[in-house]
């Protein structure tokens, strides 16, 4: 029998190349190019396939809000519980930058809104101070008072920013003021400790003890 080469016998076994590489439908998912993600997804490509840097385009897409994008790889099965090399969910990214289309495409797939031991996208919306983010998570079902992998609550980063309006929709919702982060301080010390007059005063009506 003649020996196959090994150039064709590595071909074999790896099958056909994709016409459309992960690295265009990468840069796709972060461009909004949903037909260059879409002839991916159509010649095989596998969907949650990770690239260089540890990320799926479910999170490349969600980081740069490319909502129809999104709502594309949910609908052909992507993992929206897979995280980025940092630790990050597509959905967190997505609050995190302020991508509230993003972040509805995500609620209307029943993606995850809490991430074990890590920061949730609630925890990013009250950090950055995306107020309408909060809004909507927390009408969503967002647990308001989730730690975050330093114990921290949404309540206390939003007081650590100074964002009354999200500290007004946190105390809305239920969130305690009680908590503490895994170094003994509440939201009402945060604030204190970032000269967050407003936010500190309001925390204090509310029954905040310094």
């Amino acid at each position: 029998m003649r020996l196959v080469p090994a150039l064709l016998l590595a071909l074999t076994v790896a099958g056909p190349a994709l016409a459309t590489s992960l690295d265009a439908a990468r840069t796709g998912a972060e461009m909004g190019r949903v037909s260059v993600v879409r002839d991916y997804l159509d010649e095989g490509g596998a969907v949650d396939a990770l690239d260089f840097r540890g990320s799926t385009l479910l999170i490349q897409a969600a980081r740069t809000g490319q909502t129809e994008v999104v709502a594309l790889l949910l609908a052909r099965g992507a993992n929206p519980a897979v995280r980025s090399g940092a630790g990050e969910s597509a959905i967190s990214l997505a609050a995190m930058n302020g991508h509230l289309d993003t972040v509805e495409a995500f609620i209307t797939a029943n993606a995850p809104l809490e991430v074990p031991n890590a920061w949730s996208p609630l925890h990013y919306a009250a950090y950055m101070g995306h107020e309408a983010i909060v809004k909507r998570l927390l009408g969503a079902g967002a647990q308001v008072d989730a730690r975050a992998d330093n114990g921290a609550t949404a309540l206390m980063l939003a007081a650590r920013g100074g964002y009354l309006a999200i500290v007004e929709q946190l105390l809305d919702a239920g969130a305690d003021i009680r908590l503490r982060s895994d170094r003994g301080v509440t939201a009402l010390g945060w604030a204190l400790a970032n000269d967050r007059a407003e936010v500190a005063s309001r925390l204090r009506r509310a029954g905040a003890i310094d």
